[in-house]
């Protein structure tokens, strides 16, 4: 199979899988929307690039009055904090298996920036 990461839907939810191969005979084979059994999922953000967006996208909010109770320098402010806080972080990952009987093990890293 590929590994070309992909999400569909699934249910009343989301499937995600690593190969979209796979996903699509899943689909064709099972389109009610049971269970596919054993899997894991891996998601990774990086926080800098994401608060960033946010601050960014907020404060053109802002300085059109369209977030309640901030003016484009209050949210600045707020953000700051945020900024710095993502700074430190170079890395979140997140790391799930499901063994089909209910039972879901994951693991949380977050690798810290250098500094």
């Amino acid at each position: 199979p590929s590994i070309e990461p992909t999400v569909g839907p699934w249910d009343d939810g989301l499937l995600f899988s690593s190969s979209r191969t796979r996903a699509n005979e899943y689909f064709k084979v099972n389109p009610g929307g049971s269970s596919p059994g054993d899997g894991n999922f891996y998601i990774a953000a990086r926080p800098a690039p994401i608060v960033e967006t946010i601050a960014k996208t907020g404060h053109e909010f802002a300085m059109l009055g369209a977030v309640r109770g901030y003016s484009a320098e209050r949210f600045e402010a707020a953000m700051a904090p945020w900024r710095t806080w993502a700074q430190m972080i170079a890395q979140v990952s997140v790391l799930a298996a499901h063994s089909g009987e209910g039972v879901i093990d994951a693991a949380l890293t977050v690798d810290l920036a250098a500094r």
